[in-house]
């Protein structure tokens, strides 16, 4: 029987599987920021535990500094608090740190691949939910809480149970002035805001594959949107082409190796795994009215196509850069659940 992508990358890590089921799976990277991580170094201090693997922890400042004027010092106590923790705990435990001013520092979950830090094949955990967008690189990638962040600190390894898997593929090709965020706002309203429950999503077809690095991330780190632990999109040249020469990736011969080992097949799926087929071209996907988001992703190619749209420089802008609407479809249904359609949620209607 034919093994799917994430069981892979999951069994390969997986250092041993403990009574009841829960794995014990091996981290490659963990991705840490100025939230979540404060407790967890509070607790290692408070057990007087180190970190196991300083070199596979990469920590950025993300959600409380100013996007612009960051050579001032940060007005709210809390957020300068916050930024001043990270940093002091970095530099006690020797972890690398792009804290405010540092050229490599953004996006917790967009630096990894722009970076090179992250790579198909790897497992990777963030105390953000939107982790999963490093899953467009052919990774398995999740968020975690406080007290997971502080395990694999500790540790280098997380205890988890292993999630379902569903492929969806998308057919077809988009029509003019859609993108990524259209497909995976299209998938969400078919298969509801809890369809992808328990389980990790690997994306494939024709439209998915004809998307960038940067549209892909989109879709993946969208997965959860849908309850998804995560979504990983299998690799190919478009993402080798990516990582390709990036700081941190493989260098020469050794990038060709590891390219070679890591570039899984699209993989035959498992009978019992749930799978949903969207044909782009007759499904009614239409280009979505929303803007971008730091939450789809917020890579360059998100505000561009929101510049190419026209909603820079409006009145509006602040509307549309929040508003969460679909295409507008009638109703959705969900391929696990009864045949019957069900409405769309009120968030998700026609505006």
């Amino acid at each position: 029987m034919g093994r799917t992508l994430l069981d892979k990358i999951w069994d390969a890590h997986t250092v041993r599987v403990e009574d009841g089921g829960r794995c014990v799976l091996y981290i490659d990277r963990q991705y840490i920021h100025e939230v979540t991580s404060p407790v967890a170094f509070a607790g290692l201090a408070r057990r007087g535990v180190g970190v196991v693997h300083p070199d596979r922890i990469t920590a950025t400042v993300d959600h409380n500094i100013p996007t612009v004027d960051q050579h001032l010092p940060i007005a709210e106590p809390q957020s300068r608090h916050q930024v001043e923790t990270l940093r002091a705990n970095c530099a006690r435990y020797g972890i690398e740190h792009f804290g405010m001013g540092d050229p490599r520092q953004g996006i917790v979950h967009i630096i990894g691949p722009e970076l090179g830090l992250t790579q198909p094949g790897m497992t990777i955990v963030c105390g953000d939910s939107h982790t999963s967008t490093h899953g467009a690189l052919g990774a398995v990638a999740f968020g975690v809480g406080t007290s997971e962040v502080e395990m694999v600190l500790a540790s280098q390894c997380i205890l988890q149970g292993k999630p379902r898997a569903m492929r969806i593929t998308v057919e077809g090709t988009l029509p003019s002035g859609t993108a990524a965020k259209d497909i995976i706002l299209h998938i969400i309203a078919r298969i509801t805001a809890s369809g992808g429950t328990d389980h990790f999503i690997e994306f494939a077809g024709e439209a998915i594959r004809s998307l960038s690095m940067e549209g892909r991330m989109t879709v993946c780190n969208m997965s959860i949107e849908c309850g998804a632990r995560g979504g990983m999109i299998a690799p190919d040249q478009t993402t080798f082409d990516y990582v390709k020469g990036r700081k941190h990736a493989p260098q020469g011969t050794d990038f060709d190796k590891a390219s070679a080992h890591k570039s899984f097949p699209l993989c035959s799926v498992r009978r019992d795994v749930d799978r949903t087929r969207l044909r782009g071209k007759h499904h009614g996907l239409m280009p979505c009215k929303n803007g971008t988001r730091s939450a789809d992703g917020g890579n360059v190619q998100s505000f561009h196509f929101a510049a190419v749209k026209g909603l820079f420089g409006r009145d509006d802008l602040k509307k549309k850069l929040i508003q969460f609407s679909c295409p507008p479809f009638l109703a959705v249904r969900n391929p696990r659940a009864s045949s019957s359609p069900s409405p769309l949620p009120r968030r998700c209607r026609r505006r």
